[in-house]
Formats: structure tokens, sequence, C-alpha cells
């Protein structure tokens, strides 16, 4: 399977999950993630590279 493939294949899967979740649970799970995510934005800052990307390891 290409990598395209791939891709598409898991966002198709996630849109599904997405979908069977009541939206009671969709606003509960957002209510508890964005404020931790506002954390660590916060603390990293918006131009980090993300945690793992290669490209932020090379030197400028």
């Amino acid at each position: 399977m290409t990598l395209p493939a791939y891709l598409a294949r898991t966002n198709e899967d996630s849109v599904r999950a997405t979908r069977r979740r009541s939206p009671q649970a969709m606003i509960e799970l957002l209510a508890r993630l964005c404020p931790e995510l506002d954390v660590l934005r916060a603390a990293r800052g918006w131009d980090a590279p993300a945690e793992g990307d290669a490209a932020g390891s090379r030197a400028a």
C-alpha cells in the first residue's frame, strides 16, 4: 500500500469513528483536550517544530 493510500484509509477510518460518537461525547472530549493542548502550545511556542520532526533537528 502506498503512503497516500494509507493516509486516505486512516483518515476515512477516523472520520467514520468520529461520526459514531455522540455530540455530547465530542463536547466532553474537546472540553478536556483543548486546555491541555493550549498549555503544550504555550510551552513550546507556535513556531516550534513538531515533536519528532526531523526537519526541526537540523541546523538552519
